[in-house]
């Protein structure tokens, strides 16, 4: 859902430019209300879209172009690590906030390596939530408590391979592969030849260091391009 911004001059709005226009994406709907209120009570801030899975988030930070995307990274159809990249490129002026439950040091530091400009649990309080989306408005990378270390551990165990990220033709015929498919059915399904599987698997199981397909999907979920949620979905 989104809200019209504002067109008029009136008095009410005369400050109308020191909004900052935010687009809040979540899966819960309670969670967003409680955001939108507490944001745009502190006067700041206007809440101009509200979205609930990662297509309608993308959707909407294209059309709006806000200043601020607060992203989840667990929501239905893609997810937020999805659509992180294709925000950063085709929006490269909004500043994203990860704002989520998971604290796995790939997530992190796949998000921040996807483009994030901050990442926060939802464990922070409401005055850590504000400064940080202050911050991340202010072109600074914010780091929520509990963050930062696993951000340094991720990058000395190399969580976040050198070798290139995965496309995101790898990371679907990856996700197949965990879910058991075999080549040919991978090919049916992404309407792909035989040899065009056999070469992304090969490039991805280059850029993973895996010794094998099977080792490479595992991989794949162990670092954050395959989300559990992706492959329940496959196999229901």
């Amino acid at each position: 859902q989104t809200k019209k911004r504002q067109t008029d001059f009136s008095p009410v709005r005369w400050a109308w430019n020191f909004f900052k226009e935010t687009v809040l994406a979540d899966d819960h709907k309670l969670l967003r209300k409680t955001l939108v209120s507490y944001l745009e009570s502190n006067d700041a801030y206007l809440v101009v879209g509200e979205a609930s899975d990662g297509d309608e988030a993308l959707q909407q930070t294209l059309e709006l172009q806000p200043d601020v995307l607060i992203l989840d990274l667990n929501m239905p159809g893609r997810s937020g690590l999805d659509i992180l990249p294709e925000v950063r490129e085709k929006a490269p002026n909004v500043k994203v906030l990860v704002l989520t439950g998971r604290n796995e040091d790939w997530y992190i530091v796949r998000a921040l390596r996807s483009g994030a400009h901050g990442y926060v649990l939802k464990t922070a309080d409401e005055s850590d939530l504000l400064n940080g989306i202050q911050k991340v408005v202010q072109g600074k990378v914010v780091l929520g408590e509990g963050v930062a270390e696993k951000v340094v551990t991720g990058l000395i165990l190399g969580q976040a391979d050198d070798n290139g990220e995965l496309t995101p033709t790898e990371r679907q015929v990856l996700l197949y592969v965990a879910a058991g498919y075999e080549n040919d059915r991978i090919a049916r399904h992404m309407s792909m030849t035989m040899p065009e599987v056999i070469e992304a698997l090969a490039q991805a199981i280059d850029k993973l260091g895996a010794r094998d397909r099977n080792d490479a999907a595992l991989r794949a979920i162990n670092q954050g391009y395959i989300l559990l949620e992706d492959l329940h979905s496959v196999n229901s």
